[in-house]
């Protein structure tokens, strides 16, 4: 017999996948080619990725010369599937995206990413609306000074291994700016600057860090704003100072999740914790909740899993009285309109009230 499939059960299926697809596959919209580009080696002159030819794989390191720039348009998407850094940086590398079309780095969980350990002052890492992921260290420096400029908004980390030694920023003129950004799952920056470069970390989310702290902090300076960001859902320890000039730092008007002093003195490593470290960290006042311009993970609204199983429940139920009623009698069966079988149905004299039962006695 030919089973005919009802336009409710389609329903169904077409309301199951969009809901997995929104959860699993976020907005990145783009014409990125199947085949994409393999690319490796020195980049001399400036170049420019295009989504017409991502994704871009990386099969060994590129290397950005100090006088190219690499500009990486919207919506391309970069993978290395083997060890070592993505990029030596020497020169810059702008990487702008959208809210609608963000730029992926994805270390496959082995690769490195941006490797600044013979950068200049005009070297530049200019991240927006990008997206690194999965792999072992963000910034790789072996050095105790950065002459790079750097900035990253807008942007999500996720899934990095190993801290970044991003002590500490160099050379007049630059601004470093970290805001508006995702750290998940990730391994933090330690990051200082000198008296000369302001260094704004704002409005970031820090959330289920699994690899040590979320923010390390080394010798700052009066140019320093770190304010507006929520740590939220954290494993031991938020913010750890690593070194100061002897002075407190300043880290107040930041949301952690509770208003509970106690809870927030356990999320911060400081002078209080370890005598060799001369300064403490000030976090109050707090933010009682987070500042409505720092970014959030979306959750399902609980409100609406109630309607949405009264609905499948229904359309469940739609489904069954219709394949039903299409069902063609068997050969060993008889029936006369006047004189109706009643069916013991194993439901019929079931006693207790279950949604699947109201929706069927509802329709029938």
């Amino acid at each position: 017999m030919r089973r005919i499939v009802s336009p409710a059960a389609i329903l169904i299926v077409l309301f199951g996948v969009s809901i997995f697809a929104a959860s699993h596959f976020p907005a990145n919209s783009g014409t990125a080619s199947v085949l994409g580009t393999e690319v490796g080696g020195i980049i001399w002159d400036n170049t420019t990725w295009t989504v017409t030819n991502s994704p871009y794989t990386i099969t060994s390191t590129i290397q950005i010369a100090y006088n190219a720039t690499l500009t990486i348009q919207p919506g391309v998407v970069v993978n290395r599937l083997t060890g070592g850094p993505m990029f030596v940086v020497g020169g810059k590398i702008i990487a702008q995206g959208s809210a609608s079309e963000m730029i992926t780095f994805d270390g496959g969980g082995i690769a490195d990413f941006f490797d600044m350990r013979n950068v200049q002052s005009a070297t530049t890492l200019d991240l927006d609306y990008c997206k690194i992921k999965n792999g072992n260290i963000f910034w790789i420096s072996d050095t105790q000074y950065q002459w790079a400029s750097f900035n990253m908004s807008y942007s999500e980390v996720e899934n990095i291994a190993t801290s970044s030694n991003m002590r500490t920023f160099l050379s007049t003129g630059h601004k470093i700016y970290i805001q508006f950004n995702k750290f998940i799952n990730s391994a933090c920056f330690i990051i200082g600057n000198d008296p000369e470069v302001p260094l704004y970390i704002t409005n970031n989310l820090f959330t289920q860090n699994g690899h040590g702290p979320a923010l390390g902090l080394f010798y700052l300076y009066d140019d320093t704003v770190i304010e507006n960001n929520s740590f939220v859902n954290i494993n031991g320890i938020a913010v750890r100072l690593f070194a100061t000039s002897g002075t407190d730092e300043n880290i107040s008007s930041n949301y952690w999740g509770t208003t509970n002093t106690s809870v927030i003195d356990s999320m911060i490593y400081d002078g209080y914790d370890d005598i060799r470290i001369s300064g403490h960290l000030l976090y109050q006042p707090i933010l009682t909740e987070p500042n409505p311009d720092t970014p959030i993970i979306p959750e399902f609204p609980s409100s609406l899993i109630l309607p949405l199983f009264i609905i499948a429940t229904l359309l469940a139920v739609i489904v069954y009285r219709r394949r039903q009623s299409r069902a063609k009698p068997s050969s060993s069966f008889s029936w006369s309109p006047k004189a109706p079988q009643k069916t013991n149905h194993p439901l019929s004299n079931h006693k207790f009230c279950t949604p699947f039962l109201l929706a069927r006695q509802a329709i029938l």
